[in-house]
């Protein structure tokens, strides 16, 4: 990626997300594979916020995404050469494809749909207000199909009305999400869990936002970025 200087040069041959869209476009039958993105509050060269339009446009075409929002972890390859959640996330692909395949075998369907599934990844979130009934505040929940148990999480959140800047411009906080804020529903095998992850946010400075979790071997997953200017008039 290039640093966003021209608006429209970066969306004519940078931006993943218009030329995702001409895919698709193009190829009504293409099959995604799961994806890893990964990036950090301030790379100037393909900003979060375009990374997150390009997420949601896979998720609407059926797409297994896992998200990977780090604060400090900078710019470039060399970063990410170290992170473990790579291979994890390589492994569970693989290893969930596998499964499949086998299943697939025995009874006879079809194999060319199989994708794989990372390890964990949003589902789903929903708002709704605090039960003190004041409206002041308003709890996030976020949803995750996960593998792996989560025992630690944070609500990274900033706000700058000055909505045509980008969001590296911003300047970001942490609030700690409660152990007692993750709720699993698992399977009988209880591998295969649905993570509800429940937030009390304040009503403002709240409009770009997003979760990171930490599971019980130590790897990091986010939830997508959220951007919400509306609701903080």
């Amino acid at each position: 990626m290039r640093h966003v200087q021209s608006e429209d040069h970066y969306q004519q041959v940078w931006d993943s997300h218009m030329r995702l869209e001409k895919l698709l476009k193009q190829r009504e039958d293409v099959k995604i594979p799961p994806t890893l993105w990964i990036s950090w509050l301030y790379d100037l060269h393909f900003p979060i916020e375009r990374q997150a339009s390009t997420i949601r446009l896979l998720k609407s075409h059926g797409a297994n995404v896992m998200v990977l929002l780090i604060p400090g972890l900078g710019h470039g390859h060399h970063p990410i050469y170290s992170l473990q959640e790579n291979y994890s996330f390589v492994e569970s692909v693989v290893h969930s494809r596998a499964e499949e395949l086998v299943r697939m075998s025995l009874t006879g369907e079809h194999t060319s749909s199989i994708k794989g599934i990372p390890f964990a990844q949003e589902i789903g979130q929903h708002t709704s207000k605090d039960e003190n009934g004041k409206g002041d505040m308003h709890v996030r929940s976020i949803l995750f199909k996960s593998q792996k148990a989560f025992v630690d999480g944070s609500i990274i959140y900033s706000c700058n009305y000055i909505t045509s800047k980008p969001l590296y411009s911003f300047l970001w906080e942490t609030q700690p999400i409660s152990p007692n804020n993750l709720h699993a529903d698992c399977k009988d095998n209880g591998f295969d869990c649905t993570w509800q992850i429940s937030v009390l946010m304040p009503k403002y400075n709240t409009c770009a936002w997003f979760v990171n979790l930490i599971s019980h071997d130590g790897l990091l997953i986010s939830s997508i970025l959220n951007i919400d200017f509306a609701s903080q008039s």
